[in-house]
């Protein structure tokens, strides 16, 4: 059985995000390891729930950034205590564009 790349990139964004993306759309921006760094999600889930985040900063690495040039929040530190300091999902760095 050949795994399409909308398989790879979905396994991959689940482990950048530490959980099971929710009515992924599409990748909308790579890095240059051509893995995920932006997805967009459906504003509408299956289950007919609202879901008013489209787009989501996937990876670890511009996401601890994003973080640390906020400021302390509490989502930035759930993301940052979920994807750790050793996340390989995104290979240690990417780049930022």
């Amino acid at each position: 059985m050949r795994v399409t790349t909308m398989e790879k990139d979905f396994k991959v964004v689940g482990n950048q995000l530490g959980r099971r993306p929710r009515d992924l759309l599409a990748v909308v921006k790579r890095c240059y390891k051509n893995r995920p760094k932006v997805i967009a999600t459906s504003p509408i889930l299956e289950d007919g729930s609202p879901f008013p985040t489209v787009f989501w900063l996937t990876c670890p690495v511009l996401v601890k950034k994003v973080a640390l040039a906020t400021g302390t929040n509490p989502v930035g530190e759930l993301i940052h205590e979920k994807i750790g300091e050793d996340n390989p999902a995104c290979g240690g760095e990417c780049e930022v564009s």
